[in-house]
């Protein structure tokens, strides 16, 4: 899948002067220029035996260019680009099913460094999740299931900006470490054997 998007007076979040005394506001702003970007993917879903697999594989590359106010310049502005460094990502879930109910999961989300939008995220964001499920009952209505998320603790970015002005750096330390037990029952899992005729059948049959 490949798709590709335009957009006029996009909304970002910007950082202005706001004071002589080094104070500066970051409020969202309307930009003058348009903000192109693309996603490309790939799937990949074959399964071998027991073991399901779901890969995707994309790229998210962008184009944005700003004029930042730069008092440095002889002209007070400053073209400031977001180009250039696209964001990887890979999407690596693993199935196993096996007898007796079992089904054990791994697999992760992995995006590099690069642009989004007017920030440079600037490390790899990596989300690593695993669980296990049994299902129980001749039926199979009840599922217990234990999973975890960010098992490295490594789901965050950081983000760089380049305001024209100033820049910021910003390290983001996100509390995203979960374990999770959940139990689930599926009420009338049985195929319903009612058999009996509806009170209009005799209506339809003459129609």
């Amino acid at each position: 899948m490949v798709n590709y998007s335009r957009t006029n007076d996009a909304i970002v979040t910007w950082s202005a002067p706001y004071s002589a005394d080094g104070v500066v506001l970051v409020k969202p702003r309307n930009i003058e220029t348009p903000f192109r970007m693309m996603a490309a993917y790939v799937n990949l879903t074959p399964t071998v035996g027991p073991w399901n697999i779901n890969y995707t594989l994309g790229i998210l590359p962008q184009w944005l260019t700003i004029n930042a106010p730069d008092p440095r310049e002889a002209s007070g502005i400053r073209v400031t680009t977001f180009n250039n460094k696209p964001i990887f990502f890979a999407q690596l879930f693993n199935t196993v099913t096996v007898n007796g109910g079992w089904q054990f999961e791994l697999g992760g989300v992995f995006m590099s460094p690069g642009y989004s939008r007017n920030l440079y995220m600037s490390n790899w964001n990596i989300n690593l999740t695993a669980a296990v499920q049994k299902t129980l009952l001749r039926d199979g209505s009840l599922v217990l299931r234990l999973e975890g998320e960010d098992l490295t603790r490594t789901a965050h970015f950081n983000a760089y900006s380049d305001f024209g002005s100033h820049t910021i750096m910003q390290t983001n330390m996100m509390d995203t470490q979960k374990v999770k037990l959940s139990v689930r029952y599926n009420f009338n899992t049985a195929q319903s054997k009612y058999r009996g005729t509806g009170a209009g059948s005799d209506s339809k049959a003459r129609m």
